[in-house]
């Protein structure tokens, strides 16, 4: 695997839990973390504010590059919690709004406001963070809206790897359940159920999801694109 050493990473969500783990394991490889998010962020980054498009994409991608230098890498990691309230209660077309606004739009809109600002010299990649039910499917109001905007992300990441490919990179990392603050919400007995039922007996951490993007940004530019990387302990394998 190549070094990362001195290398640009832009990562969004960074005030959540995965973008906490992959800035410190970012910043441990030597790269260089500009982080966006509406806490704990370089730079400011509501992707539910209603009046955010893509002239604000694009201006807040810039001034990003202007400050750090191009970018080398960029994450998207930055997603909507309808799990916790007070979007749990509210109406199913409230939640999908709110979930395509933030997962899907912020995504590609992101994708596409950090062309301009990818490192020339080599061989930059993007990665998009989708989930392992948008190709398996899962029941209930709640697997229909993640799994349906995930499995845009994921067409999305594709179409883009074709549009500008072979010099840009853009793959999706597909995780599973993963210990975010809703996770830490749930009563201990709950939450040991649902592990109980995950292949791997227990819930994907933060730093394991880190270490992989660590990982996949570290390999060589030539071996991976328009791909999905499952991290669920093999549940998306189904079966038994």
């Amino acid at each position: 695997m190549g070094s990362l050493q001195g290398q640009v990473l832009g990562v969004t969500g960074a005030g959540g839990g995965l973008g906490q783990a992959l800035t410190a394991a970012a910043a441990a490889a030597g790269m260089q973390v500009v982080r966006f998010g509406r806490r704990d962020a370089d730079y400011a980054l509501d992707l539910a504010d209603p009046a955010w498009g893509e002239a604000e994409a694009a201006a807040l991608v810039a001034a990003a590059a202007a400050r750090a230098g191009p970018f080398d890498a960029w994450v998207n990691l930055a997603g909507a919690d309808i799990l916790s309230e007070p979007w749990r209660s509210r109406p199913y077309a409230d939640r999908l709004e709110y979930l395509w606004r933030v997962d899907v739009r912020g995504t590609m809109l992101l994708s596409r406001a950090v062309l301009p600002h990818l490192n020339p010299r080599g061989r930059p990649q993007i990665l998009n963070v989708a989930w392992d039910r948008a190709c398996t499917g899962m029941a209930g109001p709640f697997g229909e809206l993640y799994a349906a905007a995930k499995a845009a992300i994921i067409g999305f990441s594709r179409s883009l790897a074709l549009s500008v490919g072979p010099r840009v990179r853009v793959n999706v990392l597909a995780p599973g359940w993963v210990r975010t603050r809703w996770a830490d919400s749930l009563p201990e007995a709950r939450r040991r159920a649902l592990a109980a039922r995950m292949r791997a007996g227990r819930w994907q951490e933060p730093a394991d999801l880190a270490a992989v993007i660590v990982a996949l940004l570290a390999m060589p530019p030539d071996v991976f694109q328009g791909q999905v990387f499952y991290l669920d302990g093999g549940d998306v394998l189904g079966g038994g």
